[in-house]
C-alpha cells in the first residue's frame, strides 16, 4: 500500500474503534522497529493497526501525514533501518 492507502486504512480502523465522543487525538500513531516493545512500554493491550514500511523515511512521512490527519504523534520513535512499522492505538484517556 502507498501512504494515502495506508492513511485511508488507518482512518477506517479509527472509525471502527472510536466511541462517539472520541476524536483522532484520542488515538496515537508512532514509528518503531519493535512492535512488542511498544505494547510493553506503553501498556497497550491491543495495537489497532500496524503497517510495515520499506524504510525509515517512508515511515516518518506516513507518521507526519497521520499527524496532519489529526492523530496524536510525537518525535520519540525507536527505529532501526531494517524493520520499520507505523502503529496506531487508542490512548487510555
Amino acid at each position: 500500500m502507498n501512504i494515502s492507502d495506508t492513511i485511508q486504512w488507518f482512518n477506517s480502523v479509527f472509525e471502527i474503534n472510536r466511541n462517539p465522543e472520541d476524536t483522532k487525538k484520542n488515538f496515537f500513531c508512532g514509528v518503531t522497529d519493535d512492535v512488542e516493545k511498544i505494547k510493553n512500554e506503553r501498556s497497550v493491550e491491543n495495537l489497532l493497526g500496524v503497517s510495515k514500511c520499506d524504510n525509515v523515511e517512508t515511515a516518518q512521512k506516513l507518521k507526519k501525514r497521520m499527524g496532519d490527519e489529526g492523530y496524536d504523534i510525537d518525535d520519540n520513535d525507536c527505529v532501526a533501518p531494517d524493520y520499520v512499522y507505523v502503529y496506531l492505538y487508542k490512548k487510555n484517556v
